[in-house]
């Protein structure tokens, strides 16, 4: 009994330290887009280190951790986010762990990054419709989040393939 929770124990700090590891990179994507002065955001970095984080992740309370800390403590840390787009945010990413840990069980990697990065995409238009009644409801071309979106799925993929071995 005492090896399971010592491993159990093990696990938590690895996925603690992942999570702390996977915000701070999130809440450095702004200052490094502002020195190399490319638009980073285009390609939705913090979507990248959520799948990266949820393939690596043990436990799903983190993946969800993950998801909330991100945005906010980059919007409270940075300024970007903006808190609304922020909350936003973290309805969407909420939404792709959710999705991710349940197809996860069901389906391959390659559909379940699918269906679970779209479906967070969803969310987020659905809410930012909602919440934010912007004039613009895409700011980002659709061709940079179709490049966001096989990048976050192909990380997912090899990372998750790469776990289970």
């Amino acid at each position: 009994m005492n090896n399971i929770s010592a491993v159990n124990r093990d696990s938590a700090l690895r996925d603690g330290a992942m999570v702390a590891l996977l915000t701070g990179t999130a809440c450095l994507i702004p200052a490094l887009s502002h020195l190399i002065a490319l638009p980073l955001s285009a390609l939705n970095p913090m979507l990248l280190l959520l799948v990266t984080g949820v393939a690596l992740i043990r436990d799903r309370r983190f993946g969800y951790a993950l998801a909330i800390a991100m945005p906010l403590l980059a919007c409270l840390i940075t300024g970007m986010p903006t808190p609304l787009k922020a909350v936003c945010m973290v309805a969407e990413f909420s939404t792709v762990v959710l999705l991710l840990t349940l197809l996860g069980s069901r389906w391959s990697a390659a559909p379940t990054a699918v269906v679970s990065i779209i479906g967070g995409k969803v969310v987020y238009y659905a809410i930012k419709a909602a919440i934010l009644s912007p004039a613009v409801l895409v700011g980002t071309p659709w061709g940079w989040q179709a490049i966001s979106i096989f990048l976050s799925c192909a990380v997912f993929c090899i990372l998750s393939n790469k776990m289970k071995k």
